[in-house]
């Protein structure tokens, strides 16, 4: 594949829960605008057809749930791409099964853990993270009661994180993209807390999206550290530090009009 870059130098990301549909998305994106990738992710297939469609991705099947296993991982990601330019937690579990401990250890635990791994890298580099939440960090289906409390945690913990002096000049920001009918939502449709109304009004109104249109979104800004803005239509408002972003309509109606050229 024939790569178009928008920077002077190959940006170098690491991404989360690469094997989603929504992590899928942003690596596909962030390859094709040049980047050199290493995601992770539990779908093995998955991986491989990232690693095979893209030549500048690289991708490992991990189980998040160790710190053990994520910090040797990012010690690896970083030596295979000499070093870290942006940080993208994607990876999360909010369906129906996940006990207490796992959903702690995925969504909260896990995200902490890259974070600090990364830390001495993304300061080299005076990098960028992304932290992936949810509107108003509540899960669309509400179909696990520990999701709403391990992203409002993360989320606090990251403002903390940036706001320290000794984190001055990393880029820490969160992004609430719409709701992805993805595998996991659509197992869970008809067995949420509010017996599916929810996830059935949601599905009618056409509030999911398509996961390529939030993966073109979120490497938007990934790569520029600024947000949509609906009067210029284009990214360029920068997004400040512990910034909550959350995708707007005119975002999404603005992706599909440019897919659709």
């Amino acid at each position: 594949m024939e790569i178009q870059r928008e920077f002077d130098f190959q940006k170098r990301v690491l991404v989360t829960g690469g094997t989603g549909e929504i992590g899928r998305s942003i690596v596909a994106e962030l390859a094709e605008r040049g980047c050199h990738i290493v995601t992770c992710g539990t779908d093995r297939g998955a991986l491989r057809r990232l690693e095979n469609t893209y030549e500048y991705v690289e991708a490992e099947c991990l189980d998040v749930r160790s710190t053990k296993t994520i910090s040797s991982f990012v010690r690896r990601s970083i030596k295979r791409m000499d070093g870290l330019d942006i940080l993208i937690l994607n990876a999360a579990v909010g369906g129906v099964g996940y006990p207490k401990h796992v959903t702690y250890a995925v969504n909260l635990w896990a995200p902490v853990c890259f974070l600090r791994e990364s830390a001495k890298n993304l300061l080299l580099s005076q990098g960028r993270v992304i932290f992936l939440s949810s509107r108003q960090a509540e899960h669309p289906l509400q179909c696990n009661p520990h999701y709403s409390e391990t992203k409002k945690r993360f989320t606090n913990y990251l403002e903390r994180f940036v706001r320290s002096n000794s984190h001055n000049g990393i880029h820490a920001f969160s992004v609430i993209p719409p709701p992805v009918l993805s595998d996991m939502h659509f197992r869970s449709l008809f067995q949420a807390s509010d017996g599916g109304e929810k996830s059935r009004m949601l599905l009618q109104e056409g509030k999911f999206q398509q996961a390529s249109i939030v993966g073109k979104i979120i490497a938007s800004m990934a790569l520029s550290g600024r947000k949509y803005n609906n009067v210029s239509k284009s990214y360029d408002t920068f997004i400040e530090n512990a910034e909550i972003v959350t995708c707007s309509e005119e975002n999404v109606r603005f992706e599909h009009r440019r897919a659709n050229k």
